[in-house]
């Protein structure tokens, strides 16, 4: 963990609240991931047991309901994924790729998130309104 790791998850929007300790807990439990462009982050339907933040680079979320057309989505820097199949216990909606080499992902695991939650409950509520606005429902 550095102190840069941090400072990275304080600037997350749903993170900034969240007391320095906490924020170094996380950083001490994250798991680095590097991927090249077009390499698969996560694919529709796995149970992932982290969620997904974009340190570096970009991701593509490809997405396709069950009714209505297929899309893409990019995610940067700074932004998360994998926050339905955290709170809802649910596979994954959608496929992750890189879109760019170099791409890092900081994946930390449910079981610290629910931690923070449990001292942060601003926290769930952000990561319910995300829910809500990626399903456009909010």
């Amino acid at each position: 963990m550095t102190n840069e790791d941090t400072q990275f998850l304080k600037s997350i929007s749903i993170l900034s609240e969240v007391g320095e300790d906490a924020l170094g807990d996380m950083a001490e439990s994250m798991e680095r991931r590097q991927y090249h462009s077009g390499e698969v982050v996560l694919l529709k339907g796995e149970l992932p047991t982290t969620l997904f933040f974009v340190r570096e680079g970009k991701v593509a979320v490809h997405v396709k309901p069950k009714k209505g057309e297929a899309f893409t989505k990019e995610l940067a820097q700074g932004d998360f994924f994998g926050e339905m199949s955290f709170l809802e216990g649910t596979s994954a909606m959608a496929s992750i790729k890189a879109a760019q080499d170099g791409t890092e992902i900081l994946a930390i695991p449910h079981q610290k998130m629910e931690a923070v939650m449990r001292d942060q409950p601003g926290v769930r509520q952000a990561l319910l309104n995300t829910i809500a606005a990626r399903r456009g429902t909010s």
